[in-house]
């Protein structure tokens, strides 16, 4: 087979360049395309991989793509980046890229002759046009991303979170799941502790960090990036003078769970892929909490606290000092061990987070306001609307869900679906694993229940 692997941030590069030597090894031909950060750029070329596509690829062919899917391409350069106010420079700069970009891709899928496109994520840039162009073509794409359980991957032909084939799994399927209380007890134990299993490969470790590869200059250059320079220099002091950045905060003091009954919220990134795609009511954590409070407001239980706690990414520099006056009787929690707030909460509330899954892990009800892959009868208490929260909350706390069928979706979802192993640590297994389901010799997630 013949795979292409696209849009990889310098991050990703140690691993996916480990796990594409484990396919060579199987026979198979891999390249990389699409390196637009500079880093991963050097990175592959410290490395001696195959680079197909970058700035200096001077080719000009038609995109295939409409004007619509180039739009959706965009999507994150422009809604994270956007300055407040229309800037066309910049936005007709980002759709011309990814018209070029696209028509590049496409003669690159067809002079390759590539079996299978593979791509982190795949929702924005030109991940998200590699695979609307594999589809075109019918080739295979593979979706890699952060596992919903600490050093896991997701690795799925379908794709990511709430695009996973996990979806697309009927609740019965779940049934035949045989569990292995032993290993399953190990799993939660360590779960909640926070056990790092031992990795004999780490990002940081075998290659040289990418912190010692200065960019001057002249690697620049070589990299063909000084082209983007005037464009972003352009939006950047358009920006800068619209939106003053938030000077940021000290990191508050860990916080352990308090004895008294509560429900826990834990917030998401307000610009992560989950919110913006798959969150049709709630557009950022402010409206989240002010959607929670008023329905814990109106529960007929006396004494239950509510605990929200911030997103670790996010505490340096989202101030959620207004929602904080506004509502006082909520308990704040900036630092502090999360498995123990999950462990000890009597409901958890969430939009669609993988903090949702750690808490059925460990077998707390669980309430969603998003779409959620795991949004299915018997495992959560899914809100079609805002509205409903109220209800779902209470029937969350009168009638839990029948535990043995969670245990099952829970082991499932670790032991068979994910792969352990993340791209900052991983084992041989987990390339071994994640190469064996690349080449098919494997079922796919999304075979795993086609009979």
């Amino acid at each position: 087979m013949r795979f292409l692997f696209v849009d990889l941030c310098a991050q990703f590069v140690p691993f996916f360049s480990h796990l594409a030597q484990k396919l060579r090894e199987q026979g198979a031909e891999v390249w990389f395309a699409g390196v637009e950060d500079a880093r991963a750029h050097l990175l592959l070329k410290k490395r001696r991989e195959p680079i197909l596509f970058s700035r200096n690829l001077r080719l000009h062919h038609t995109s295939p793509l409409s004007k619509e899917k180039l739009e959706e391409s965009i999507f994150e350069h422009w809604d994270v980046n956007r300055t407040g106010v229309e800037d066309d420079y910049f936005r007709g700069h980002l759709v011309q890229h990814a018209q070029r970009a696209s028509g590049t891709l496409d003669f690159l899928l067809e002079k390759y002759k590539i079996d299978a496109v593979v791509v982190w994520n795949g929702l924005t840039g030109t991940g998200r046009l590699a695979v609307e162009l594999a589809r075109c073509r019918k080739l295979s794409v593979w979706f890699f991303e952060n596992g919903f359980f600490p050093w896991t991957l997701q690795c799925d032909s379908r794709g990511v979170n709430f695009q996973n084939s996990l979806t697309t799994l009927p609740e019965k399927f779940f049934d035949s799941v045989e569990i292995d209380s032993e290993r399953f007890q190990q799993f939660t134990q360590n779960l909640r502790r926070g056990h790092m299993p031992a990795f004999s490969h780490h990002a940081d470790l075998p290659e040289k960090s990418m912190k010692d590869l200065p960019l001057n200059i002249l690697k620049l250059r070589r990299a063909q990036f000084l082209e983007w320079l005037p464009h972003w220099r352009h939006h950047w002091k358009l920006r800068k003078s619209l939106n003053a950045v938030p000077a940021p905060r000290a990191a508050g003091e860990a916080q352990s769970p308090i004895d008294e009954p509560y429900i826990f919220v834990p917030l998401q990134v307000n610009k992560d892929t989950q919110i913006r795609s798959y969150s049709p009511f709630i557009p950022d954590m402010h409206s989240f909490v002010e959607v929670v409070h008023k329905a814990w407001r109106s529960l007929s239980r006396d004494k239950l606290r509510l605990v929200v706690k911030e997103h670790p990414a996010e505490t340096s520099h989202v101030d959620y000092e207004s929602l904080k006056q506004r509502f006082g009787d909520i308990i704040w929690v900036e630092a502090g061990p999360t498995q123990e707030w999950l462990a000890g909460a009597e409901v958890v509330v969430t939009i669609n987070s993988g903090a949702g899954v750690e808490a059925l892990a460990h077998g707390r009800p669980v309430v969603t306001l998003g779409k959620a892959f795991y949004n299915k009868e018997g495992i959560v208490f899914h809100c079609d609307e805002p509205s409903q929260l109220n209800s779902k909350l209470e029937a969350a706390l009168k009638h839990p869900h029948n535990s043995e069928y969670i245990r099952k979706f829970i082991y499932f979802l670790r032991f068979q679906y994910l792969i352990e192993g993340s791209w900052r640590a991983w084992s041989r297994e987990t390339v071994e694993i994640a190469a064996r389901r690349l080449l098919k010799i494997d079922k796919s997630p999304s075979e795993l229940g086609s009979h």
